[in-house]
């Protein structure tokens, strides 16, 4: 059992947004319950799409008149084995290609793993990460890496990126791509708590390789287990059924040439927890 819910534009749909997925997301189910399609049938599957009416991104004639770039962040849960996170990820952004039409591009889909945390003092990283310096990564995350580069064409993404990712992570993915032939990553987000002073290393490395160092305040439990409960008990469903979330885009619509933001909102996935679903990801 899933259920996806769709906040569709949050900036044009309600005034007192704050870009929190919990309050968004529990807003729009209050809207849906509101209409006349508000009803949840036991063990099946549930859609509360967004008002096509408050668009997430621009339409076909407005990205021929201005320059807008479109940016999707994807959060993986950290109880998803490799397999299952390149499955939520090729299901994520075909429920975003949905709502948001295949000539329009995803100029930049950025990649967030919940067990990466971002150092704080990267320039001795090879002394506080010992052995794990040599090899940073997790083959898990390689291995997602070729899958999202498999899907740049069929989604029309320009660009791939992460989140968090050290000196040391970065520069082996970026050796990674080069030697397997995969898509390079271009952007590299730190969270705005961590970004005020960047280690040297990490800031030479961006400069050389091509990769933006960009700012963000997604918060790193972005969707609290409690929250998915409150998800699912305003929806109407009933029982003991233990209910988390699957995966969850955030979406970010901008004019680049003013740098307005044109569109917010987000997509998730709620599913019904399954014994085989514990496989957990070792950083």
């Amino acid at each position: 059992m899933a259920i996806t819910i769709a906040t569709g534009n949050i900036s044009r749909s309600w005034k007192a947004h704050c870009l929190d997925p919990v309050l968004d997301i529990k807003q729009r189910i209050e809207l849906w319950k509101q209409s006349s399609e508000s009803s949840y049938a036991a063990d099946t599957d549930l859609e509360i799409l967004a008002n096509p009416s408050e668009p997430l991104v621009c339409s076909e004639e407005d990205l021929a008149k201005k320059k807008f770039e479109t940016t999707v962040k994807i959060f993986f849960t950290n109880s998803y084995s490799t397999s299952a996170r390149s499955q939520a990820l090729t299901c994520a952004l075909t429920k975003l290609r949905e709502s948001m039409p295949l000539s329009v591009p995803i100029t930049y889909l950025n990649l967030s793993f919940p067990e990466i945390t971002f150092a704080d003092n990267d320039d001795d990283e090879d002394e506080q990460e010992s052995e794990a310096a040599a090899d940073p990564l997790s083959p898990e995350i390689f291995s997602l890496w070729q899958t999202a580069s498999t899907l740049v064409t069929k989604f029309n993404i320009q660009h791939l990126g992460v989140s968090e990712f050290s000196t040391a992570r970065l520069s082996a993915l970026i050796k990674f791509s080069e030697k397997t032939g995969c898509t390079k990553p271009a952007v590299n987000q730190i969270n705005i708590r961590d970004c005020c002073v960047l280690p040297l290393s990490l800031v030479a490395l961006a400069k050389n390789s091509g990769v933006k160092l960009l700012a963000h305040n997604d918060s790193f439990n972005i969707l609290p287990v409690e929250s998915v409960s409150d998800f699912v008990s305003l929806i109407g469903v009933n029982g003991e059924q233990e209910w988390d979330w699957d995966w969850l885009l955030k979406i970010t619509g901008v004019i680049a040439d003013h740098g307005v933001v044109f569109g917010q909102g987000w997509i998730v996935e709620l599913g019904a927890v399954q014994p085989s679903r514990n496989n957990y990801i070792q950083s």
